[in-house]
């Protein structure tokens, strides 16, 4: 379902992030997914990765607020159609 909604997706393993907890430096490993798709898909998404790995997986969006007119393309062409409605 998830390989639907998306471009391109990207593994990055062993990503390391440093944090400060109770006054002290805290080593944490993570597992980046990198994908690219329709800001429009986001809950979609979410709601998916959810539901196959529980509520507790971090999900963060960074939109793309411009692309060349291949990219567009292609990004309509992968991509589900999404119908909006709106209320007056």
């Amino acid at each position: 379902m998830i390989i639907q909604l998306i471009i391109y997706a990207s593994i990055s393993q062993n990503n390391e992030f440093y944090v400060l907890k109770y006054g002290t430096h805290a080593r944490e490993v993570y597992t980046v997914i990198t994908a690219q798709t329709k800001l429009l898909l986001l809950n979609e998404i979410a709601k998916a990765v959810e539901d196959e790995f529980g509520h507790q997986v971090p999900i963060n969006a960074i939109p793309i607020v411009a692309a060349i007119k291949i990219f567009d393309k292609l990004l309509k062409a992968k991509t589900p159609k999404i119908k909006i409605k709106i209320k007056l």
